[in-house]
């Protein structure tokens, strides 16, 4: 496989954004994705990947940047890290949960545990360990 990007928490691959390509080229309005991580390098990754695969894709460094954006926006997904300066996660999922009924929530950790995973399973965000294995992140919005 090309290689096309990496971080120490997710890889990118060429034939993961060629076949997402291939199976997403319907003509259906532009997606959109919030991705929301403290780390530079993981938001990066997962932005090229995504907006190469066709979604508009908006950044957040922090929970108070996401705050801010979800009473002004909704997405199709926000994709969040767990722990983020500035907030407490599930707090926000609630509030997204309110506002935007039908958008899903992916919650992205290094420091998973079962309580965490059972919580977000409870509240019907589906839950991912990183590092992120980005071919997961493109079949969940097929």
């Amino acid at each position: 496989m090309d290689k096309l990007g990496s971080c120490e928490e997710c890889t990118v691959y060429k034939e993961h954004i060629e076949s997402f390509e291939e199976e997403n080229s319907d003509g259906d309005h532009q997606r959109t994705i919030l991705i929301a991580d403290d780390e530079m390098l993981i938001r990066w990754s997962m932005y090229q990947t995504l907006r190469k695969a066709g979604f508009l894709v908006t950044l957040a460094k922090d929970g108070d940047e996401v705050q801010g954006m979800i009473q002004d926006q909704k997405f199709d997904l926000y994709v969040l890290d767990l722990r983020m300066p500035g907030c407490d996660v599930f707090s926000i999922c609630e509030d997204i949960i309110e506002r935007s009924v039908h958008s899903k929530i992916m919650l992205m950790t290094a420091y998973g545990s079962e309580i965490i995973q059972k919580r977000a399973s409870e509240m019907g965000i589906t839950y991912i360990q990183k590092p992120i294995d980005m071919t997961q992140v493109l079949e969940m919005l097929n």
